[in-house]
């Protein structure tokens, strides 16, 4: 008997709850700010948006850009204060937004290593938003004899390429990258191509035909440390193969191959890591993940830096002990 009253206690509890599920949270009126600088370019823009609260669960349904104008933009470093001027932007892809884009520019504007920036931004309807990046000094890149040698003779070298990067103190997340470049002289004459190695070919049909995983940037393991980056030698070969097979009848002229090291400071890697983080076909999250350094607001404001290291300057116009078996 008393088991049966706490039976039906617990059934007139559940029939009282408000059993019903709202996937959206409830809808914040703020303001993102998006900016990225980089030593790499003269030109470096600031993004406003404000939020929207979609008509259904989709925020791809959502068709108006939300792009903010009224607002007054300055970037402060040591002692000078820049002001950000209007500009617009075509869009290459009006698929969803056929408006233009609209930023604010600082240009011509040299971006120094190691050095602080302050953005502010004043709007009339949001106040007075803030943040602050510290740009990443230079990389040192370390290559070994044998790593060497398997780049510049990639018919002969037996070992795997190994990479390895002293970063800046500054640095947060950082990805490493090999390209060769090769011109068609008979084809077209003076372009250059540009061929990425893989860090992983993930599905072989044949030699022109396979799918690859590039370097992601990643977080720094230990500071004052040296990371390491190893790329096989076949995916080096594979795509050295698919170059020659694609052009099967053309003169191939390698022209040299180098390295490149992108370095990230904190905000920027950690949106980052957010952004692509918790992407996965499997998982559900009830909770979505946010990353910010804009105070007052919401976005991004960081920087990066780019270092290049040439391993040769002249290769082989062809490598005679590789070719398409397959």
């Amino acid at each position: 008997m008393k088991n049966t009253r706490l039976i039906f206690l617990f059934l007139a509890l559940l029939g009282g709850c408000d059993t019903s599920f709202n996937p959206e949270g409830p809808f914040l009126d703020r303001l993102a700010v998006y900016g990225v600088l980089t030593p790499i370019n003269q030109t470096h823009y600031v993004r406003l948006f404000s939020t929207y609260n979609p008509p259904d669960f989709d925020p791809q349904t959502n068709t108006t850009s939300n792009q903010v104008t009224n607002a007054v933009v300055s970037l402060s470093f040591d002692t000078t204060t820049v002001a950000l001027r209007d500009t617009v932007v075509p869009r290459d892809d009006p698929g969803r937004y056929t408006d233009s884009i609209k930023a604010f520019i600082a240009s011509p504007l040299p971006i120094a290593r190691g050095k602080v920036y302050s953005l502010t931004v004043n709007s009339p309807v949001y106040g007075v938003l803030s943040a602050t990046t510290r740009v990443p000094g230079n990389a040192v890149v370390d290559i070994d004899n044998d790593s060497r040698f398997s780049l510049t003779t990639p018919d002969n070298g037996q070992a795997d390429i190994s990479i390895f990067v002293t970063l800046s103190a500054l640095t947060e997340g950082h990805a490493v990258r090999v390209f060769v470049e090769y011109e068609l002289p008979v084809a077209n004459p003076g372009t250059i191509f540009t061929e990425e190695i893989p860090l992983e070919i993930t599905s072989y049909k044949d030699c022109a035909n396979f799918e690859a995983e590039y370097p992601r940037v990643r977080r720094r393991e230990l500071i004052g440390s040296r990371e390491l980056w190893r790329f096989p030698l076949e995916n080096y070969r594979r795509a050295l193969v698919r170059i020659l097979k694609t052009h099967e009848g053309v003169v191939v002229d390698f022209n040299r191959v180098y390295v490149e090291v992108i370095q990230t400071d904190e905000h920027l890697y950690k949106y980052y890591s957010v952004v692509n983080g918790f992407q996965d076909q499997y998982s559900i999250r009830v909770d979505q993940p946010n990353y910010t350094n804009i105070q007052g607001g919401l976005g991004v404001f960081g920087s990066f830096v780019s270092d290049t290291t040439v391993v040769s300057s002249t290769l082989a116009s062809n490598f005679p002990a590789l070719g398409c078996t397959d």
